[in-house]
């Protein structure tokens, strides 16, 4: 395993945080178990790092040598580097659970907050960003994999966080069991 302060190859844990996922989801399946799997990663918040070969390349990218305002630039090619190590970890989680068999029964759901973003920094076009009632502060990513769900398909339906419990509980064929008292829906459907 990669020494948790370890910045070079296991920027913001990203990777160590994924193949501790990794290891979870290989002994489960081993045991025939169930399981749920809650991965929080720290990439996109503040203190941008990434691997050095995946920054070299965006230092080298046409598009961010057009910004003009230096720390801005810096900022854009760190985030981006970033982001697409977070990306390749995913990659590492799905690729799992294709090889252990288990896609036709397992979901996925990505999500994230908003990161670390000042006023409208990276936002565009929304407006706002990280603790504003404006778009930019609350649209977040989400993107769900799993059985019965087609490649490519978009679903403009809102969502918020209390509506995960009521979605896994149905997922799991255990909404029943769920309080009515609870907020949330399941967004199964």
């Amino acid at each position: 395993d990669v020494p948790p302060d370890d910045k070079v190859d296991n920027p913001k844990q990203i990777f160590s945080i994924t193949k501790s996922g990794i290891s979870f989801m290989e002994r489960m399946n081993k045991a025939g178990k169930p399981f749920f799997l809650q991965l929080s990663h720290y990439a996109t918040h503040a203190r941008y790092e990434a691997r050095p070969a995946t920054l070299k390349k965006y230092e080298n990218n046409p598009v961010f040598n057009q910004i003009t305002d230096k720390r801005v630039a810096k900022n854009a090619i760190t985030l981006a580097a970033m982001i697409e190590d977070l990306d390749t970890s995913i990659g590492m989680i799905l690729k799992t659970i294709d090889d252990l068999g288990i896609a036709s029964n397992t979901y996925v759901i990505f999500t994230s907050d908003n990161g670390f973003r000042s006023w409208n920094e990276g936002a565009e076009p929304l407006r706002g960003g990280k603790w504003w009632n404006w778009d930019g502060g609350l649209r977040v990513p989400m993107i769900v994999r799993g059985p019965g769900i087609k490649p490519h398909t978009r679903c403009n339906v809102n969502v918020v966080g209390y509506d995960f419990l009521p979605t896994f509980a149905d997922l799991a064929g255990a909404s029943a069991s769920v309080p009515k008292a609870v907020d949330g829906i399941s967004f199964k459907p």
